[in-house]
């Protein structure tokens, strides 16, 4: 039998043979994959019903949003991990590696999260989350974020990703539809930043935590003054199991929190129950993949507000 890591990795490779795909790095840093040579011939860009819309696939919800904010009506965005799977328990299929060959542009988080994707997208331009916050972070004299943050709830990285994803299209549009693309991803960004500056908690409060069943919140927490006591869900030890315990017991009885943020795809496990009753918390639904959005600033916004009403 061959086991699912083994089936991926050689769907990977023919794949690659099938494309005949090889790598460059454009000058602004977007990774850019390009096929056989009779396969590189421009592609009509007029404004009118003929041309058919650029394909974009994104791993997670949320970046299937920003693109489709930035694209427009000029793009057909695919969300390759659906409602109710964990990213990190993701299985790709041969029909979801199909897409990311196929694709004209793939928006990804980072290698601890949707790592394989980038393998399979050989044909379209790859904007990738995590080498945008590893450029921000050099700017500003900052780590690195963790390889695997949930970047897509970080407002100021989605804010310069949705430039990454301005530029990717561009690449295959004409100059007027690539004016529009930027002007929408100038917009899209400046909303992003005006929303995630409204959730900053002040600077002269003590830092406030969060407490949270699945360990995902982190990046948005930081930007709003919060801290994430959380991975109840990822515990491997029971060591770590008490740590946590003990942490949320102490931010619970110092800070008076009375919440536990549980995801949907988490909310009916017998763990939270059990987690919310040792630790007297109540449990509160928020959403960390936005299924329910219908744009990524909509997604941000209410994500925010259930970090701060459970840090209460």
């Amino acid at each position: 039998m061959i086991s699912n890591l083994n089936r991926s990795r050689l769907i990977f490779c023919v794949l690659w043979l099938w494309t005949g795909g090889v790598g460059t790095v454009r000058g602004d840093g977007l990774l850019v994959h390009r096929a056989l040579a009779n396969d590189e011939a421009p592609r009509s860009s007029a404004l009118d019903a003929s041309r058919p819309p650029l394909s974009v696939v994104a791993s997670v919800h949320p970046l299937a949003l920003l693109a489709k904010e930035v694209g427009g009506e000029g793009v057909v965005v695919t969300t390759l991990i659906g409602e109710g799977i964990d990213p990190h328990d993701f299985e790709p299929t041969p029909s979801v590696l199909r897409s990311l060959v196929a694709a004209d542009l793939v928006v990804l988080n980072g290698s601890g999260v949707d790592g394989w994707s980038r393998r399979a997208a050989v044909k379209g331009r790859v904007v990738v989350a995590e080498e945008v916050a590893a450029t921000l972070a050099r700017e500003q004299g900052r780590d690195a974020p963790r390889t695997d943050a949930s970047l897509w709830l970080d407002p100021i990285v989605m804010a310069r990703v949705a430039g990454h994803i301005a530029e990717g299209l561009c690449a295959l549009e004409d100059e007027e539809q690539c004016e529009m693309v930027r002007a929408r991803a100038r917009e899209v960004a400046s909303r992003i930043v005006e929303i995630s500056g409204q959730g900053l908690i002040a600077r002269e409060s003590p830092r406030r935590h969060i407490i949270s069943y699945h360990r995902v919140w982190g990046q948005l927490a930081s930007h709003l003054g919060l801290s994430e006591i959380g991975g109840f869900a990822e515990c491997e030890t029971k060591a770590r199991s008490w740590g946590l315990l003990r942490d949320a017991r102490r931010v619970k009885d110092e800070e008076g929190t009375i919440s536990l943020i549980v995801e949907p795809l988490h909310v009916s496990a017998p763990e939270v129950s059990k987690l919310a009753d040792e630790l007297g918390l109540r449990p509160v639904v928020v959403d960390s993949l936005g299924w329910r959005a219908v744009d990524y600033e909509t997604f941000l916004t209410e994500a925010i507000q259930g970090l701060r009403g459970a840090s209460q």
